[in-house]
């Protein structure tokens, strides 16, 4: 993973996608990066697949 602005504060938008279909943003908070992993923890929709997240 790259991240882009970590540093950015916790946002209530949180965008979850593929580069080249979807619209998405570059920056991410850590705080958004660590909700949306520890989602995928019991989640199988991105199982195999790369979705790239931003705010």
């Amino acid at each position: 993973m790259r991240f882009i602005a970590p540093n950015t504060p916790k946002q209530d938008r949180l965008r979850v996608g593929f580069f080249g279909t979807d619209k998405l943003g570059f920056a991410v908070s850590r705080a958004d990066t660590a909700a949306f992993t520890a989602a995928q923890v019991d989640e199988t929709t991105y199982v195999g697949r790369a979705p790239a997240i931003s705010n």
